[in-house]
Parts: structure tokens; C-alpha cells; sequence
């Protein structure tokens, strides 16, 4: 054994779960995600498409690393519309300022 911990404590035996509940209102996503939304070619573009617009409730969240790993796989046009969506917006704060 390692010594690694949990990072979610378990789910309890009485949890709910279904239409009674809450909905996720946020979701991380990764670069094969990115990847298939940005870019048009991709044969996974029409589901993470149709996954967002039946979901336009949910926040997206990822992080930077992602981003660029996207961005490596991403032709011109996917790249820019890559670099045009995640460029910070100053009228927002961001983490840590």
C-alpha cells in the first residue's frame, strides 16, 4: 500500500439519487473532449456537440495544461477558435487575483 488516500469520501448507503436530486450544474473536461469540440474532423465532434447543446446548463471547467495539449492537436481553425474561447475575459476575476 502506497499510503494514497481517497480524494472522495464514500457515498452513503441512504444517498438519493435521480430526479429528486439536484442537478450537476459542472463538469471537467479533458483534451479528447476539447479536442472533439474544436475540432470539425473529429468522429467523436458530433456527440460532444450534441452532449453540450442538451446540456446548456452545465459550467465546464479544465485547466491549462489541457488546453494546450488540445491546441497541439488542433489544425489552424480548431486552434484558433481553441485560443478565442479560453481567452480570459478581463471583466472577470480570475483564481488568485
Amino acid at each position: 500500500m502506497l499510503g494514497i488516500l481517497p480524494t472522495r469520501l464514500p457515498i452513503p448507503l441512504n444517498a438519493k439519487s435521480g430526479s429528486d436530486c439536484m442537478p450537476s450544474i459542472g463538469a471537467w473536461i479533458d483534451t479528447g473532449c476539447l479536442v472533439a469540440l474544436f475540432a470539425r474532423d473529429d468522429p467523436h465532434h458530433p456527440s460532444a456537440v450534441s452532449f453540450l447543446e442538451s446540456n446548456q446548463r452545465l459550467t465546464l471547467h479544465s485547466i491549462w495544461p489541457v488546453v494546450t495539449e488540445a491546441g497541439f492537436f488542433l489544425d489552424t481553425a480548431g486552434k484558433i477558435a481553441l485560443a478565442i474561447r479560453f481567452t480570459p475575459d478581463p471583466s472577470r476575476p480570475s483564481v488568485g487575483h
